[in-house]
């Protein structure tokens, strides 16, 4: 009888999970999706959603969304036992925050800084700002999502912040380096660019959480 009970609660909490995923993972991909088929920039938000481009990603955001519940729901047995796995929850955290990087990059280049969009500064500026959402929405995850670390505990919670915030300044010096010395030094593209370091600071990101900041007392 408590095993029916606990395994009642877990199926909650994993269609919980997709649920929620599915939400996020539409309005992250409808974005991608927007700004890869620009074939220039977006010159203002409102463009965003109101033009041809929107309804193909709009199109391709809800397809890849019902593939995903899918899978999720016809799978369920294998697929939560990997849901409630910590490492699992970690990747999946650490893509959302690329994927949340990544966004706010070519939005705010695009939307914010396209006065000095032509200058070297205005994708540095972009870059900033994007790292400042993207580090608190994955203090935010991974504390409270990943790691289970609920206490609100003022010594614990600055413990805690400041540790990964300065791992996130390192990877990101290493994430800033990485694009000077592709956009600056050899022009390539800023998109794929952003991409291919982003791939580099998950890596380093995770090792960092991990071993350093998040590690098991003993």
């Amino acid at each position: 009888m408590v095993t029916d009970e606990v395994s009642k609660k877990k199926y909650g909490s994993y269609y919980a999970f997709i649920f929620l995923s599915s939400i996020i993972g539409f309005f992250m991909l409808f974005f991608l999706s927007r700004i890869l088929l620009s074939s220039d920039n977006v010159k203002n938000l409102n463009a965003l959603f109101y033009n041809s481009r929107s309804i193909v990603s709009a199109i391709l955001a809800i397809s890849a969304t019902i593939i995903f519940l899918i899978i999720s729901i016809r799978f369920k047995d294998v697929l939560r036992k990997f849901y409630f796995s910590e490492i699992f929850l970690y990747l999946y955290v650490g893509f959302l925050t690329t994927l949340v990087n990544v966004i706010a990059f070519e939005l705010i280049r695009q939307n914010i800084v396209k006065s000095v969009e032509t200058s070297s500064f205005g994708w540095k500026l972009a870059e900033i700002l994007a790292f400042l959402i993207a580090v608190i929405f994955a203090f935010v995850a991974n504390k409270f999502f990943v790691f289970k670390s609920i206490s609100f505990a003022i010594k614990k919670l600055f413990s805690e912040f400041w540790k990964f915030v300065a791992a996130r300044v390192v990877t990101e010096v290493i994430n800033f380096a990485i694009m000077w010395f592709m956009i600056d030094m050899h022009k390539m593209g800023e998109f794929l660019s952003k991409v291919i370091a982003s791939v580099v600071v998950i890596v380093l990101n995770y090792i960092c959480s991990k071993f350093l900041i998040f590690k098991k007392d003993v």
